[in-house]
């Protein structure tokens, strides 16, 4: 078993803990605390968090077809936890939306902003594209006093493509990983 196969299955597992722990954080909250933006966020987080059972699928196989009969056991017991956390944390997060009727939560959170944004071209890393792509974006969102971090974010990632998105796409969702993300898109594409 290679050690390049163990550490991409190990990458996987570390983004289902950290995904628990926000879970975990989330549910400390009260009711008061929580706001709007919170349960987009948890949308979007359990959006990215659904992939990861296909990723660790897609590792796991090929640890599992290159290992020996003395340590298949442990192999396949690495399956069995994973799996049963990742089911664990997907239903508890569709619970809390579901919990607290996130669509209604949503809809209220569209109507009170009154400002709609244009529509605009995906980036997927061409060089000669980037200019184009970047001052759009930076026109029509990274400069937008309106949307909070978490909003760029989201606009940032529905944007981008391909190999375009695969620079961003280690970059945790939340407030605080929006400026390092745009950084490191921006570091790259020049």
């Amino acid at each position: 078993m290679s050690q390049e196969l163990n550490k991409r299955r190990g990458t996987v597992k570390t983004k289902l803990t950290n995904f628990s722990k926000y879970l975990t954080v989330f549910q400390a909250k009260t009711k008061e605390e929580i706001k709007d933006i919170d349960f987009i966020e948890l949308n979007d987080r359990l959006a990215r968090a659904e992939n990861l059972l296909d990723e660790f699928e897609e590792v796991q196989n090929l640890i599992e077809s290159a290992c020996t009969d003395e340590i298949s056991e442990l192999v396949y017991q690495e399956r069995e936890s994973f799996e049963n956390s990742y089911h664990s944390q997907i239903a508890l997060a569709k619970n809390l939306l579901k919990e607290n009727n996130f669509e209604v939560d949503v809809k209220a959170c569209s109507d009170r902003s009154s400002e709609k944004l244009p529509v605009y071209s995906t980036f997927e890393g061409k060089s000669l594209e980037w200019l184009e792509f970047r001052d759009t974006y930076v026109s029509l969102i990274h400069n937008n006093d309106s949307l909070n971090d978490v909003q760029k974010f989201h606009y940032l990632r529905a944007s981008l493509k391909g190999p375009a998105d695969q620079i961003i796409k280690s970059f945790e969702f939340s407030a605080n990983n929006y400026q390092s993300a745009w950084k490191c898109l921006t570091e790259k594409i020049r």
